[in-house]
């Protein structure tokens, strides 16, 4: 189907049905697999004609609308302005935040955000309920084991400016919109949160920070920020728990599959080299944030936690016993091998705090046994029962314990 046809038959089922809840069925079964350049004036026009009744349709087809290319760049849909111009003048805040989101150019996004920021004859309270239509994700795409969003970053003026007014809207629902990535380094905004000592705020910051490895582009902005941050944490107190409680939380906040260049990471970035290879006996001392670090998405982040885990001490021994019901899942996880070790390092000092906690692991590693991975190394896994078993010889079942044979004694008749 064609957009002239798809049009004209659009128009006409406005005309012609007449009950809201035919309409939207009819124009979704109508709705083109194919993507409509002029998809938004059409809208404008459905909009125009029967109201209200057509925005359910409206709201599951905005991702029809996207931006173009013109010959000076990307530029704003056809159609989108009048759009969005509708949305506003009718107060439909429920298509005019849809809108914003899905199908607006970053700039646009922002612009209307500042916008609302700087809105002094409006009550705060309708603003920032206008400004949480505008936070959250725009799209989507999930594949098997994996899943993508697509959000719409603010300038760190705006989010300045936001903070400035609506500080918990920054450190809640708009936080993804001021996640620090190549393009933003968020200077300012890291300098208020900084003043305001706004430690949510930080933490989050924090962990967009640590995964990022500074561009040439933008190499300065980061080089202050991130000595601005490491600075901070630097200064936490040690004692009682508190920086290895916020290190831990910045670690805890770093999404899955984030780190593709650990080793150029912590040669280059500051506050990385702070969190994973400079804080060891600090989060040891607080058992709590080692639990947060076996707890994290991050797999760098659950490899610092085994090797702090397997470290020959008393401590590290008991903290491991400790969290005993996370450590025994790793024999069944894929892992890499060099964190499998660092893992197997971590459930023998748990299984040599004490015999119970061996008493638990023990059957686990031999069920490991039966894994089909070619790649899993059991040669690791039977050195890991044998020091289990030479440390608790109780546990030995019949097939474990060792028969030594050797020349008869003198008088044994032989």
């Amino acid at each position: 189907m064609d957009e002239p046809t798809w049009c004209r038959d659009a128009l006409a089922l406005a005309r012609t049905v007449q009950s809201p809840a035919e309409l939207v069925a009819a124009l979704k079964a109508h709705h083109p697999e194919m993507p409509m350049p002029g998809a938004a004036r059409l809208f404008v026009e459905l909009a125009e004609a029967r109201g209200r009744d057509v925005v359910p349709y409206l709201l599951g087809h905005l991702q029809a609308v996207a931006p173009r290319w013109g010959a000076l760049g990307r530029k704003d849909a056809k159609g989108f302005p009048e759009l969005l111009a509708l949305a506003r003048a009718r107060d439909w805040d429920d298509v005019w935040g849809a809108l914003l989101r899905t199908s607006a150019m970053a700039e646009t996004y922002d612009a209307e955000v500042l916008r609302l920021v700087q809105d002094d004859a409006s009550l705060p309270a309708r603003t920032r309920r206008r400004l949480l239509q505008l936070a959250g994700a725009g799209g989507e795409w999930n594949l098997p084991g994996l899943g993508l969003a697509r959000v719409q970053p603010l300038t760190d003026a705006t989010a300045t400016a936001l903070y400035a007014r609506f500080p918990e809207l920054v450190r809640g629902p708009f936080r993804m919109h001021v996640a620090l990535s190549w393009h933003a380094a968020y200077p300012k905004l890291v300098m208020r949160a900084l003043e305001a000592h706004d430690e949510d705020l930080l933490d989050y910051l924090a962990s967009r920070a640590a995964m990022h490895l500074p561009a040439t582009g933008s190499a300065k902005e980061w080089e202050k920020v991130l000595n601005a941050m490491a600075a901070h944490y630097e200064a936490l107190p040690k004692e009682g728990g508190v920086f290895a409680r916020r290190a831990a939380n910045a670690l805890g906040a770093l999404p899955a599959y984030s780190m593709w260049t650990f080793d150029a990471l912590m040669e280059k970035n500051r506050l990385a080299r702070l969190f994973f290879l400079r804080s060891d006996d600090f989060y040891l001392a607080e058992p709590r944030a080692v639990r947060d670090l076996l707890e994290a998405p991050q797999i760098h982040v659950q490899a610092l936690a085994f090797r702090l885990l397997g470290r020959d001490s008393a401590k590290a021994r008991e903290v491991a016993a400790q969290n005993l019901d996370l450590l025994q899942a790793t024999l069944l996880r894929p892992l890499h091998r060099r964190t499998r070790h660092a893992a197997f390092d971590a459930l023998a000092n748990a299984a040599a705090h004490g015999v119970e906690a061996a008493r638990v692991l023990v059957p686990r590693v031999r069920d490991a046994f039966a894994l089909p991975d070619s790649r899993y190394p059991k040669e690791s896994l039977m050195a890991l029962l044998a020091r289990m078993l030479a440390r608790w010889p109780e546990l030995r079942d019949a097939t474990e314990v060792p028969h030594v044979f050797g020349l008869p004694a003198k008088g044994d008749g032989a």
